[in-house]
């Protein structure tokens, strides 16, 4: 006799114990866990972040010069709080909760272009486990492109990624170096059929134009040069569709970044014991704060059809706070200290200058003027101002390099200019930021002259041809030609030549 033994329900009760266990070990560990709290024991301590980009998909946009990444960021650090031993929980030694119930390090990238929205670029739906995250991320990074050896361009992009807690709380480690994470990328087209393509449409054409010379009719030969020449407008109209928008270096863009080596946590107990942020730093209610403010624009997306520019960038912003005070021998030398966004920091004794860069996307109203297309030049201005009035608050320009340079797919060339005035009805000051785009067209006369140019001799030659007929043939050909080459230039005209008609009349006072 023989006896079979079914294990099945033995592993439903197995499994059933694990869950359980594993529920209740959840719950000892998140009893008293405070996930505003940083992992560690000491306060005084930094928490370091081992992390890995695992890039899953990266899309190119040479106009605008953004590289687009998807992937994973794999994070790993200690947490002093989460401990379990492992022997009173059947030998369990990982845990998975979701990223939202322990602590996690806030990343965030330095050259994302979506401004505010990057909040949103690095997923907080993830799991963890244990000590370590996957979350994955969708960031659209800013990237200076140099064509000057297309079809063998190769493009350096960089993302680097930050966290928002101070230098003392979280230390993020690379290479076994902690520092702000910078991650290179390096795009090399792949174009292996580049030479092919120029090669076999030109060698074609060449056989072409050979056996004309040998076909006994001359209205055959002219046939088959007139088809000829329209197979090679059709690879040449392929072939310029995928050239990058501009062969040669761009103007590279400047970013300015300040970054501020030490940190002490005493230091901003004491600065901040009795600081209230809701008033304003100054000893003397009367006195009037000066801020000085200059927007760092780091990239610009220009839509000339709807007559707008969004901008993202840095807002540089620096005042004197009379109240948050210390004394930097008291605290070994330490002169420079950062803090988080709503609270103050002082590099000086007596009076401490405050600098401050948030982070914006705007997409501002402007008036495009094509009359004098296409050295057209466009004037933009970004107004900026506070709810305080002018005997409060004064905005002044401050003293950074107030000049930049950059190309935008190479269409405009971009150049900042910042001053402040006082709006006379509302008695608050506004920083006004004209933006001057001026056109980059290069190529424009050529662009013209050339098709004319070839036009002219064909209608010429036209009247040296004997037959009639085939004088025809060569003034429709020349005639489809012109409207091709027409086509291609109106699709790069702007919207409207001239000044367009005011919708509106406004009147206003300043």
């Amino acid at each position: 006799m023989h006896y079979c033994f079914f294990p099945s329900f033995y592993l439903e009760v197995a499994e059933s114990n694990y869950a359980k266990i594993h529920t209740e070990l959840q719950k000892a560990i998140l009893k008293n866990y405070d996930k505003r709290k940083r992992p560690v024991i000491d306060q005084y301590s930094a928490v370091f972040v081992s992390t890995y980009v695992y890039l899953t998909h990266v899309s190119v946009d040479q106009l605008e010069q953004t590289v687009t990444l998807a992937g994973i960021i794999i994070m790993k650090w200690i947490d002093e709080f989460a401990v379990w031993d492992p022997n009173k929980y059947f030998g369990i030694k990982k845990l998975t909760l979701s990223q939202w119930e322990i602590w996690t390090p806030e990343i965030r990238a330095t050259n994302s272009v979506n401004g505010r929205g990057q909040f949103y670029e690095i997923s907080r739906r993830s799991h963890v486990t244990l000590e370590s995250i996957n979350a994955t991320f969708n960031i659209k990074i800013a990237c200076n492109f140099d064509y000057s050896s297309y079809p063998n361009d190769v493009q350096n992009c960089a993302l680097g990624l930050f966290t928002i807690q101070r230098i003392n709380e979280v230390h993020l480690i690379y290479a076994f170096e902690p520092s702000v994470l910078l991650i290179k990328l390096k795009l090399k087209r792949y174009a292996p059929y580049f030479k092919t393509a120029i090669l076999l449409p030109a060698m074609i054409s060449f056989t072409v134009v050979i056996v004309s010379y040998f076909l006994p009719s001359p209205v055959s030969a002219i046939y088959v040069l007139l088809g000829n020449f329209f197979l090679i407008d059709f690879f040449l109209e392929d072939l310029l569709a995928l050239l990058p928008p501009v062969i040669g270096g761009l103007p590279a863009i400047e970013i300015a970044n300040r970054t501020y080596q030490e940190n002490q946590t005493d230091l901003h107990r004491i600065i901040f014991k009795n600081y209230n942020t809701d008033e304003r730093p100054v000893r003397d209610p009367e006195t009037t704060v000066v801020v000085q403010v200059h927007p760092h624009i780091t990239h610009i997306s220009i839509d000339q059809y709807g007559q707008t520019v969004t901008l993202n960038g840095i807002m540089h912003m620096k005042w004197r706070d009379e109240k948050a005070t210390w004394e930097p021998n008291e605290r070994n030398g330490v002169k420079v200290t950062n803090v988080k966004q709503w609270e103050i920091w002082y590099p000086k004794i007596m009076y401490s200058e405050v600098y401050i860069y948030p982070r914006f996307s705007l997409k501002i109203g402007c008036k495009f003027d094509y009359s004098t297309y296409p050295k057209d030049v466009q004037k933009c201005v970004l107004g900026i101002y506070t709810k305080y009035p002018l005997k409060q608050l004064n905005f002044t320009v401050a003293d950074f390099k107030n000049e930049m340079r950059q190309a935008i797919g190479k269409v405009f060339d971009v150049r900042l200019l910042c001053f402040t005035r006082l709006h006379v009805i509302i008695l608050k000051s506004i920083l006004h930021t004209d933006i001057i785009l001026k056109r980059y067209a290069p190529y424009y006369n050529s662009a013209i002259v050339l098709p004319a140019t070839v036009s002219f001799f064909v209608i010429i030659s036209s009247f040296f041809i004997t037959n009639p007929k085939t004088a025809v043939y060569i003034l429709i050909a020349n005639l489809f030609l012109i409207g091709t080459l027409i086509g291609d230039l109106m699709f790069l005209l702007p919207p409207a030549i001239g000044s367009l008609p005011s919708v509106a009349q406004i009147f206003g006072f300043y």
